[in-house]
């Protein structure tokens, strides 16, 4: 969802300013979140593997760090699908706009 919300935010930007003044707030290609985004995401489901435990499995940080709280698997998990949804959005939606011109 949060994905989502910031690809409307770029393409909102986009429509207003063009797709290239967009293209330099964003500084790196779409399409290059996507592997980033997916790499993090399965990191994240087979680090629980290394201590034995099944696939997507939570596993935290046993003391708290300060700002970010506590800080588990899930929340690696939550940021490569961010990544890897924005990545998707935004190239399927830059590409789109491009050919349209």
């Amino acid at each position: 969802m949060g994905g989502l919300v910031a690809s409307i935010a770029f393409v909102l930007h986009s429509f207003a300013n063009g797709v290239e003044n967009t293209m330099r707030i964003i500084r790196y290609k779409p399409l290059s979140l996507i592997p980033i985004g997916l790499g993090i995401s399965t990191a994240s489901m087979l680090v629980p593997v290394f201590f034995r435990k099944p696939v997507m499995t939570s596993l935290w940080v046993p003391d708290q760090i300060p700002v970010f709280g506590n800080v588990g698997t899930t929340l690696f998990f939550d940021i490569g699908v961010y990544l890897l949804v924005v990545g998707v959005v935004l190239t399927i939606l830059f590409t789109i706009s491009l050919f349209s011109e």
